[in-house]
């Protein structure tokens, strides 16, 4: 992740994460939390390692009917917001032809954002390894 650009990197394994963020932080918590986790407890953690006024994405997917409890002081006193993200909220027209550019000019590397690839034919794989929760990005690749 520090290749992508993270200043600090947190592995859950040593020990409760939103205590580390405090931590790093003086006590006051990031200004976004991005969850990908696809837990209700990972949005959870999100929600309670921002700061007052900050921004939780959630962007994992879980199944239909996950809930999760929040306390609504925090977002009515304390500024706190849940933005949704997904596929980046983007506008094709607009955004595409930017990304583009950036990784024309190897500004990203794009395989750090591409599980695996499959050819066009291998579509219904894909989606249901994606629906399977195996991968997060698959590239379909035109047949020669």
């Amino acid at each position: 992740m520090r290749a992508l650009g993270a200043t600090d990197v947190l592995d859950p394994a040593d020990g409760d994460v939103v205590e580390q963020i405090r931590d790093l932080t003086g006590g006051r918590g990031v200004d976004v939390a991005f969850e990908a986790a696809a837990a209700a407890a990972a949005v959870r953690a999100a929600f309670d390692a921002t700061r007052r006024g900050g921004v939780v994405v959630p962007l994992g997917m879980v199944d239909r009917g996950v809930t999760v409890d929040l306390p609504v002081n925090d977002l009515a006193m304390r500024g706190r917001e849940i933005r949704s993200c997904q596929y980046g909220n983007v506008d094709i027209r607009r955004d595409l032809p930017r990304f583009a550019r950036v990784l024309e000019a190897g500004l990203l590397d794009p395989a750090a954002m591409v599980d695996r690839t499959f050819p066009l034919a291998d579509a219904g794989k894909a989606l249901g390894a994606a629906a399977d929760r195996e991968l997060i990005t698959a590239v379909l690749l035109p047949q020669t």
